[in-house]
């Protein structure tokens, strides 16, 4: 029993020793050879990305900022995307960037009503915030007048706007079904066509070992297997932690 338990043991150790050196010397450069591809495959400029970001002190290579802010940066040069739809937008932060990048555009971005039971989500994993807080945070990133925010539950999206409306969307709402089904697909009927739907934290792992995070591959797939939209898969971003699990952020083309 002592040799099997020892066996056990070194068997575990073995493998510790394994993925701390697939850690260690993890291609990072594979990882942004993939993503300036796909930079170069959606005639995108890498270098006004650059550019865009250093603007408002965001470093394009930073690793632990999320590739949408690089691909909102790239599509800021066209100045026809005049009306963009954020679902979900907690803090505002990122509406704010958009909207200071987009000065000539409308950027619509809609959350939960603060009486709905699920709002408290939007700050409930941060043990030092409270809702005045983030509630006073938020108005202060939405003060831009090219913003316009709208309290709904996206469920009511094709509600309260007109199909074939929007040049851009960003899904960042609620990663998992039934609700981002609902959301990709409204987004889908909302955009113009060659609009673009960009979606957030998707994995396509074929295992589907960690569906429990997000479920928003789904909807994209689906969709683009029946030809509805042309998707690409950039990485999220570039760290050695891909090795473990890769997020990424699809950009999608409404045919």
């Amino acid at each position: 029993m002592k040799k099997i338990f020892k066996k056990i043991i070194l068997f575990i150790q073995l493998i510790q020793i394994k993925v701390f050196f697939k850690y260690k010397y993890y291609n990072l450069n594979a990882d942004r050879e993939y993503n300036d591809q796909l930079i170069k495959k959606n005639s995108l400029d890498k270098n006004n990305m650059i550019n865009v970001l250093s603007l408002y002190n965001y470093d394009f290579y930073d690793p632990k900022l999320s590739f949408h802010y690089s691909l909102f940066a790239g599509l800021s040069k066209n100045k026809n995307n005049k009306k963009i739809l954020e679902i979900g937008t907690n803090l505002g932060k990122f509406t704010n960037f958009v909207s200071n990048i987009f000065p000539l555009s409308t950027i619509y971005t809609c959350d939960l009503a603060t009486d709905d039971e699920l709002f408290d989500r939007n700050f409930s994993k941060d043990p030092k915030a409270s809702r005045e807080n983030f509630l006073h945070q938020r108005n202060i990133n939405l003060k831009n007048k090219n913003i316009i925010f709208k309290t709904l539950n996206s469920f009511d999206l094709l509600k309260n706007f007109e199909k074939d409306y929007f040049d851009i969307i960003w899904v960042d709402g609620d990663h998992f079904n039934p609700q981002v089904t609902m959301d990709v697909v409204s987004s889908y009927y909302l955009l113009k066509k060659d609009g673009k739907l960009i979606c957030d934290d998707i994995f396509i792992d074929e295992k589907r070992q960690y569906i429990n995070e997000s479920e928003g591959f789904e909807p994209i797939n689906y969709l683009t297997k029946i030809n509805k939209i042309h998707t690409t898969y950039f990485l999220k971003r570039v760290t050695k932690y891909n090795l473990i699990k890769k997020k990424y952020i699809s950009l999608s083309i409404k045919i």
